[in-house]
C-alpha cells in the first residue's frame, strides 16, 4: 500500500468520527509528504483539500496555515511584520467569509480559488 492512501484512508476515518460535515468549513492545513522530507504524497494531479472534499463532500474545504511555520505565527513574531498565509479552495464565497480569520489574527490572506496554483499565482486581497 502507497503511503498516499495510507494517509488517505486515515483522512477518511477521522473525517468519518466528525459526523455530518456538510455546510461546515473544513480548514486543511496538511502538508502530505513522505517521510524522508524529499517527495509529495500528494499534489502534481491533487491536492490533499481536494481528497478531503471528496470524503466530505457536503463541507467546504478551504487549504490555509500550510506555507508557514507555527513559530511564525506568535503574536510576538507578528507584531511587527504583515505575514501572508495563501487560502485556497474551490469556493470563492468561502474563500471570503475564510478570510477574515487570518485579518483578526494580523495576518495578511492571499486567496486563490484553486488550490493546485495557490502558491504559483496567488492574488492578494486587500
Amino acid at each position: 500500500m502507497s503511503s498516499a492512501i495510507a494517509t488517505g484512508q486515515a483522512v477518511a476515518s477521522v473525517l468519518a468520527e466528525g459526523g455530518d460535515l456538510t455546510g461546515k468549513i473544513l480548514i486543511d492545513v496538511s502538508n502530505p509528504i513522505t517521510a524522508d522530507y524529499k517527495q509529495l504524497l500528494l499534489g502534481n494531479t491533487t491536492s490533499a483539500a481536494e481528497e478531503i472534499q471528496k470524503v466530505a463532500a457536503g463541507a467546504h474545504v478551504v487549504q490555509a496555515f500550510n506555507t508557514i511555520f507555527a513559530g511564525l505565527i506568535s503574536p510576538e513574531t507578528r507584531a511587527s511584520k504583515k505575514m501572508q498565509i495563501f487560502v485556497a479552495g474551490d469556493d470563492a464565497e468561502r474563500l471570503r467569509k475564510y478570510a477574515t480569520l487570518p485579518r483578526r489574527s494580523r495576518l495578511m490572506p492571499s486567496t486563490r480559488v484553486r488550490s493546485a496554483t495557490a502558491v504559483l499565482s496567488s492574488r492578494s486581497e486587500r
